[in-house]
C-alpha cells in the first residue's frame, strides 16, 4: 500500500483530535523518513499498521468476536493491494466473517479512532479502527470457527473506542 494513503487518514484523524497529535507523532515521522529515503532504514523496528472495521447494525449494536477469552473487534494487517485504510479494514471483515455488505456510517470517512500499543516485537502498533454500518438482514457471518455476537456499545472495554464510537454515532443521527 502507498503510504501517503496512512499519511492521508494520519492528517485526516490529528484533524479531528489534536490532542492526540503527540502519540501518532512516531508514525508520521517515519512515513517522512521513509518517502524520503526510499526505503525502510529503521531495522525491522518500524512501526506495525494494522486496521479494523468496527460493523454497526440498525439497532446501533457492534459485531464482536470471541477471541483470547474477550469480546474483539477484527483486525488484520495491509496487503499490496489495498487502496485505502477503509477499504483494507472492509477487506478484513470479508475474508473473517464473509460479510462485504457495508458502508461507511455517515459522510466521515476518516479514522474513528487510532490506538497505539506496543508491539510483541517491541516497536509501536497503530491500529486504524473505521466505523462501517451494516443491516443483521443483509448477510449471514460465516465465522470461520470464530464466535461472532451483536454487543451494545456500552460493552466495549476500551474507553476511548467506546467514546468515540458515541461521539461518532451521536453526531450522525
Amino acid at each position: 500500500m502507498d503510504s501517503s494513503a496512512i499519511v492521508r487518514d494520519l492528517f485526516a484523524y490529528s484533524h479531528h483530535h489534536p490532542d492526540e497529535q503527540p502519540k501518532l507523532h512516531q508514525l508520521f515521522e517515519v512515513m517522512r523518513s521513509h518517502r524520503t529515503q526510499g526505503r525502510c532504514i529503521h531495522a525491522d523496528m518500524c512501526p506495525e499498521v494494522v486496521v479494523g472495521a468496527i460493523v454497526m447494525n440498525e439497532s446501533r449494536n457492534v459485531l464482536c468476536g470471541w477471541h483470547d477469552d474477550r469480546w474483539a473487534f477484527v483486525e488484520g494487517t495491509l496487503v499490496a493491494d489495498d487502496t485505502s485504510l477503509l477499504t483494507a479494514s472492509v477487506r478484513v471483515l470479508m475474508e473473517t466473517t464473509g460479510w462485504f455488505h457495508v458502508w461507511p456510517e455517515g459522510e466521515d470517512q476518516s479514522p474513528l479512532h487510532i490506538d497505539v500499543q506496543e508491539s510483541s516485537s517491541g516497536s509501536l502498533r497503530f491500529g486504524f479502527r473505521y466505523l462501517v454500518c451494516a443491516n443483521t438482514s443483509d448477510a449471514e457471518i460465516t465465522p470461520n470457527g470464530i464466535a461472532f455476537s451483536w454487543r451494545p456499545v456500552s460493552s466495549v472495554g476500551q474507553p476511548a473506542l467506546r467514546t468515540a464510537i458515541e461521539a461518532r454515532t451521536s453526531s450522525a443521527t
